[in-house]
């Protein structure tokens, strides 16, 4: 695995579990309403660190079906 800002002898995993204790979550927002969209809205519940914030796209229709729906 590559972690960026990761500087070489640094154990990776050690790295990662130290990451996960300072970090309760990440809040991501999915920008585009397409046909992928609904794959990551999916997805982005079962992550432990992700938590869903919100959805945008230049259609609001799509955006308000979007945060209704998830």
């Amino acid at each position: 695995m590559v972690l960026a800002g990761l500087e070489p002898g640094v154990d990776g995993k050690a790295f990662v579990a130290n990451w996960k204790r300072k970090v309760k979550s990440v809040g991501t927002v999915i920008v585009g309403c397409g046909n992928i969209a609904s794959f990551y809205c999916n997805a982005i519940p079962r992550h432990p660190v992700l938590r869903f914030a919100g959805v945008m796209d230049r259609d609001g229709s799509r955006s308000t079906a979007y945060s209704a729906y998830y």
